[in-house]
């Protein structure tokens, strides 16, 4: 009878090791330790799990999938969107930079003529 509770001891054991594992990569992910280190992790899980049906492990796993696709594609989003409006203002400073560098400046140091103006 020692049996059962010993594996389900091991079990908690190496489940809390895991745990503790990702809770680490986490805060090297994150720079600092808080109390709310894992709210937002623990929001997508839960909403996965809703999303899938809480009866259901493989719909969990299902929703769970369909939340990282979904969080995953708005981040990508936004981060083609920075990158656009960058490119967009280095294009503005390289056409405001050839506007300047075109007026009476010939022959002159293009920094010297820039601080100048």
């Amino acid at each position: 009878m020692n049996k059962p509770i010993a594996a389900g001891q091991n079990i908690a054991v190496v489940g809390g090791g895991v745990a503790g594992i990702a809770g680490f990569m986490a805060a090297l992910l994150q720079g600092t330790i808080t109390f709310q280190i894992g709210w937002t992790l623990l929001l997508l899980i839960f909403a996965g799990v809703i999303m899938g049906g809480i009866g259901s492990v493989y719909g969990a796993v299902v929703g769970g999938l369909l939340i990282g696709f979904i969080w995953e594609w708005f981040r990508e989003h936004r981060q083609r969107s920075e990158a656009r409006a960058q490119r967009a203002e280095r294009d503005r400073l390289a056409r405001e930079v050839e506007t300047l560098r075109g007026r009476a400046n010939a022959g002159k140091d293009d920094v010297l003529a820039l601080i100048k103006d």
